[in-house]
C-alpha cells in the first residue's frame, strides 16, 4: 500500500509539472523606442551577470545566446561587435521550489488514506529574463521573461526548454523597423 501511495505521489508531481506550463510575459518601456534601431551586442559584463546554475554553466549560457541570436536575426536585428544600437542582457536563475499539496483532496477526489496525506512537491523552477536596452541611453526599452519547471537530471530536455523559452520571450519583441 505504501508503494502505491509513493507511485501516486510521483505521478501527481509529474502531472502538476506537466500541466503548469511555461509562463511568459514582457514589458515595454513607454518612454523608450526601438524605432530605427537595427544592431545589437550582448551585455555580458559583470554588471549584467545573474546568478544560478544556468549562467554558471558556460554551455547553457551559450545555448541561450545562440537561441536569442537566431530569434533576433529572424526579426531583422543584426549582431555587431562595435557601436550597437541596442544592448541585450540576460539573467537566468534556477531555484528549488517546494509546494505543499494534499493529493486528491486538492482535486476534490476521493483517494485511499495514504494518497490523501500531505505531500511536498519538490521541483526546480527556472527563470530566464532577456532585456533590450538603448545602447546610448542605457535605458531598458523592452524586457521579456519566462518561467517553467526544469529537470536538472535531463540536460537534453532542459536545452529544449531553453530554446522554447527564448522563442516565446522574443516573440513579443517588436520587429526591426
Amino acid at each position: 500500500m505504501e508503494r502505491l501511495a509513493k507511485q501516486t505521489a510521483t505521478l501527481s508531481v509529474l502531472l502538476f509539472l506537466a500541466c503548469s506550463g511555461m509562463q511568459v510575459d514582457s514589458h515595454v518601456n513607454p518612454e523608450a523606442s526601438l524605432s530605427g534601431l537595427t544592431t545589437y551586442s550582448w551585455l555580458l559584463a559583470a554588471d549584467s551577470a545573474g546568478s544560478g546554475a544556468m549562467l554558471t554553466n558556460p554551455l547553457m549560457r551559450q545555448r541561450i545566446i545562440s537561441a536569442a541570436d537566431r530569434e533576433l536575426a529572424a526579426k531583422g536585428y543584426q549582431r555587431v561587435t562595435a557601436d550597437p544600437d541596442l544592448l541585450v542582457a540576460l539573467y537566468a536563475v534556477s531555484d528549488r521550489m517546494v509546494k505543499p499539496m494534499k493529493l486528491c483532496g486538492d482535486w476534490g477526489l476521493y483517494c485511499s488514506f495514504e494518497a490523501s496525506q500531505p505531500v511536498d512537491l519538490d521541483y526546480t523552477q527556472g527563470t530566464l529574463v532577456l532585456a533590450v536596452a538603448e545602447a546610448d541611453a542605457r535605458t531598458v526599452a523592452w524586457m521579456g521573461w519566462a518561467q517553467d519547471a526544469v529537470d536538472r537530471t535531463n540536460p537534453g530536455k532542459t536545452a529544449e526548454l531553453v530554446d522554447e523559452a527564448v522563442a516565446k520571450i522574443l516573440a513579443d519583441l517588436p520587429p526591426r523597423r
